[in-house]
């Protein structure tokens, strides 16, 4: 496998952003808002506390 090249990275940026932003946009539209799982408790702190302060 080869390494990507900026004119294909470049063409995904600037070409496929739109469609791309699309998908992700329907994909979050779609997610069930009641968090019926426990991942939420496997988040590890963040490391940027001193940055954004505290989150808890």
């Amino acid at each position: 496998m080869k390494d990507w090249e900026h004119q294909e990275l470049s063409q995904i940026f600037y070409e496929d952003a739109d469609k791309i932003g699309h998908i992700l946009g329907d994909a979050i539209s779609r997610l069930d808002t009641e968090q019926a799982c426990e991942c939420a408790e496997l988040r590890k702190r963040t490391l940027l506390e001193a940055v954004y302060g505290t989150t808890s």
